[in-house]
């Protein structure tokens, strides 16, 4: 039976039809009554759902940014526009250097020198943090990190080198996404591709050029490993003021004792630096 739609003329009683149109006005009129609420109540939801949105929209940004870093290289980072907007570098364009024209003993320097468990780590290392915490304890201030080659590069792309616990949080975050996303061997030529070499240099191919006259390819063993020694502090030492560090000097001590080319290291530097028997990795 088709259902008709009943006037409210037909009613017999107009005082049912008139609290009938009242009690739809009511409903329809949105509440005055003060809220029940507390002030500082309201003001934390509002703030959770902000935090909550802010959240998903960086987790959204990484990932969308990894997606697209599988196959295209970025043209620039916030750590360069960190570099360039508040230190004043002028940033040299990336010389981009495939992974496979890397020599694995040169991927395997910068891995001993700077995360020696990056293909056991899902991204975050606990043992690097907690042995960076031992040996900042030790000497009395903050001196090492405990920031994986994953974690570097993270925060390279995305981020700042501001320390702070945000921005720690976030940074791992986005070490996450990245290694679940692009996977080792492509964070890792992200990260030789796009680590800081010097003012306003980044990249392996952009250092070569910068501190050699010259293109990647053509360097030497010694060359190259002097390279992987200076990313822990390339703004004060270069591939060869590097030797005036007692730690830097001790980094290059490191890998040319565990790297053992089947040609001479030679030492280009006036001071000469003799290869110590006892190996001291230092921690980013």
């Amino acid at each position: 039976m088709q259902a008709t739609f009943i006037p409210s003329t037909y009613f017999s009683d107009p005082a049912l039809v008139n609290r009938l149109q009242v009690a739809c006005r009511r409903l329809l009129k949105p509440s005055t009554r003060p809220s029940t609420r507390r002030p500082w109540v309201k003001l934390v939801v509002a703030l959770f759902k902000i935090a909550a949105f802010l959240q998903a929209a960086w987790i959204g940004i990484v990932a969308l940014c990894s997606l697209v870093f599988i196959h295209l290289n970025p043209a620039a980072t916030s750590y360069m526009a960190y570099r360039h907007l508040s230190d004043g570098h002028s940033i040299r364009s990336v010389r981009f250097v495939p992974l496979k024209s890397i020599p694995s003993s040169v991927q395997r320097a910068f891995l001993r020198l700077e995360d020696h468990q990056f293909y056991q780590h899902g991204g975050i290392s606990l043992g690097a943090i907690r042995e960076a915490m031992e040996r900042n304890s030790r000497i009395g201030r903050t001196v090492f990190g405990g920031s994986t080659i994953s974690m570097q590069i993270a925060r390279n792309l995305f981020l700042s080198p501001d320390k702070n616990w945000i921005r720690k949080a976030m940074e791992a975050e986005a070490t996450l996404i990245m290694e679940a996303i692009l996977g080792k061997k492509r964070i890792l030529e992200l990260y030789l591709n796009y680590i800081e070499f010097g003012r306003g240099v980044f990249g392996l191919g952009e250092a070569a050029r910068f501190h050699y006259q010259t293109n990647f390819k053509n360097l030497s063993h010694d060359q190259r490993l002097r390279l992987a020694v200076i990313i822990t502090s390339p703004l004060r030492y270069n591939v060869k003021t590097f030797t005036r560090s007692g730690d830097m000097s001790a980094r290059y001590r490191a890998v040319v004792q565990r790297q053992k080319p089947s040609t001479s290291t030679s030492i280009s530097t006036s001071t000469s630096l003799q290869v110590s028997p006892t190996s001291t990795t230092i921690a980013p």
